[in-house]
């Protein structure tokens, strides 16, 4: 009995990663034991995927439209480079970055959910394998399979390397992806849903005066990539400036008020030291009342005795002097 080694590699890498080697064990002892030994071979070949891998496996098949939304815009990337579209290419390349960053995202999140969340490493090389697939369509393919075993890296030059990066054939996508012609609409002849699209690759040298070489086409983009990033220094030095422009404000005003604190302090020492003078004078003031309060009373005590003793020598006059 045959065994459909291509079913089985899809199957396997829906696995949850530490169930993958068991799994395929038991497949490969299922295919023995249906005496299809080359199948037990392959499949035996299979190698369990890394972490960064295993979740872009994830998320292509969990949301194959955005792998779809990805090799369209990577088409889109292309077609601005052949025809030079310096403004196109500068938009295209921030709605890269920002869609990839995005995707980036939703991978990390997906493989949180199934229970493998992935480290800060892993999920850098998430990031290089959508952009690898961004760039080159044999790479989108790879990614859209479902069945990577490794990440994908793209240099910046040349295709992708994808040696040993697809289990099995590596040529059924787990959704068709839609491939966008220069016109913008399907080629002719794309297989039928489940089937993976054709790349045609160009006979022959280009003609003199035809689209620039992929190198040429390359150089384009990275011309694109650094506008973009002097655009974006340039708006980082706008805010920049309009920060020290605030800044500057606030410090003028923050020397205003500290001067007016100053001058209030000023005032306060000031009032402070006036009340200190009034509050000795008052306690003079008390000391000198208290003191004529002692003299008025010696004085009254004084007459009030002078008067007594008036008193007490007229009593002691002789009657006839009166």
């Amino acid at each position: 009995m045959e065994v459909d080694v291509e079913a089985v590699a899809d199957e396997l890498y829906q696995q949850d990663p530490a169930s993958f080697t068991s799994a395929r064990d038991g497949r490969v002892a299922a295919a023995r034991q249906a005496g299809d030994r080359p199948a037990a071979a392959a499949i035996k070949a299979f190698k369990r995927p890394t972490p960064p891998a295993w979740a872009v496996n994830l998320l292509a098949r969990a949301n194959p439209d955005e792998i779809e939304a990805l090799v369209d815009l990577g088409d889109r990337l292309r077609q601005a480079q052949a025809s030079l579209s310096g403004d196109e290419l500068r938009q295209l390349t921030r709605e890269r970055h920002k869609f990839i960053v995005g995707l980036a995202r939703q991978t990390r999140s997906l493989a949180s959910e199934h229970g493998h969340p992935l480290s800060p490493t892993a999920g850098r090389q998430v990031e290089e394998t959508l952009n690898a697939a961004l760039a080159d369509p044999e790479a989108a393919v790879a990614v859209a399979s479902g069945r990577l075993v490794r990440p994908l890296d793209h240099a910046g030059m040349g295709p992708v390397d994808l040696d040993g990066a697809v289990a099995g054939s590596g040529a059924a996508p787990a959704k068709p992806v839609r491939r966008v012609s220069k016109a913008g609409s399907e080629p002719e002849g794309s297989g039928p849903e489940g089937s993976a699209p054709e790349v045609s690759a160009p006979e022959g040298p280009a003609p003199e005066g035809s689209a620039p070489s992929r190198l040429e086409a390359e150089l384009e983009q990275m011309r694109a990539e650094v506008a973009a990033a002097e655009e974006q220094l340039r708006s980082a030095e706008e805010t920049a400036g309009a920060a020290a422009s605030a800044s500057e404000t606030a410090s003028h005003l923050r020397a205003e008020a500290e001067s007016e604190v100053r001058g209030l302090e000023a005032q306060l020492d000031s009032a402070r030291s006036r009340a200190e003078s009034a509050r000795l004078e008052a306690a003079l003031a008390s000391r000198s009342r208290d003191d004529a309060d002692r003299s008025l009373n010696t004085a009254r005590r004084r007459v009030r005795e002078a008067q007594e003793r008036l008193t007490a020598i007229e009593h002691r006059r002789p009657r006839a002097a009166k």
